[in-house]
């Protein structure tokens, strides 16, 4: 739910995203992310990381996690 909310409250960047998805790494443990996400540590970094983010791997991850994402 904090993952969605913070997608309709993004302006369009990602930065809201991207910050709600490194809250999210941090307080479940990047480790325990990792097996219950199927991802890769390096896909993860990838996805919370402001300099190195793609948008696919924001996208696995958010689906990983169960989110819905809304495309306008």
């Amino acid at each position: 739910m904090y993952l969605e909310a913070c997608a309709e409250l993004d302006l369009g960047q990602g930065r809201l995203i991207r910050a709600a998805l490194e809250d999210i790494a941090r307080s479940k443990g990047m480790r325990r992310l990792t097996a219950e996400t199927g991802l890769t540590f390096e896909e993860l970094h990838q996805a919370v990381d402001a300099a190195g983010y793609t948008l696919a791997a924001i996208q696995q991850l958010i689906a990983k996690l169960g989110a819905k994402t809304h495309t306008t």
